[in-house]
């Protein structure tokens, strides 16, 4: 019991820590993630119907590299080539429903679940799949005009 409790709080500190450490410095001087409280634009991409908005290369190319923070849904996801351990998530903002999308299609492209996601808080599954709402901490790094997809580079990933 006393080991579980040092893990849980050494694995506490250094999400916290790591969070810092991406934090990124905005325009006005603070630290903080991009989010659709904080960010207009963000706001506006999470509402777009179509994955091929032009304001979706525009807010690529203009926060590559920065982090941002949203609520999504594993819209849909498959194995990454031949691979059996690695994954293409498809991404989609707010709740997953089979009957409406919202937001640009982000994905995030030949990935571990064991290791790239890195999975926190009190609700880890044992398997995610399409369904699954998610929380999601990422760099933002470049959208696909061809493809319509937005590829993300996960930091945090917390299962709503």
């Amino acid at each position: 019991m006393k080991k579980t409790i040092s893990i849980v709080l050494l694995l506490g500190l250094l999400l916290t820590v790591f969070s810092f450490a991406y934090a990124e410095e905005s325009s006005d001087g603070t630290d903080e993630f991009i989010t659709a409280e904080n960010n207009d634009e963000f706001a506006a991409l999470l509402l777009l119907k179509n994955e091929f908005d032009p304001s979706i290369k525009t807010f690529a190319e203009k926060y590559a590299g920065r982090t941002i923070e949203f609520d999504c849904n594993i819209a849909y996801m498959t194995y990454h080539g031949t691979y059996k351990t690695r994954f293409d998530i498809l991404l989609l903002a707010g709740d997953y429903s089979e009957t409406s999308v919202s937001g640009p299609y982000f994905q995030f492209n030949d990935v571990s679940i064991t290791l790239d996601l890195n999975l926190t808080g009190d609700n880890i599954p044992d398997y995610l799949g399409i369904g699954n709402n998610l929380h999601v901490i990422a760099l933002v790094d470049r959208f696909d005009a061809n493809t319509g997809l937005f590829y993300l580079e996960p930091i945090m990933t917390m299962v709503r």
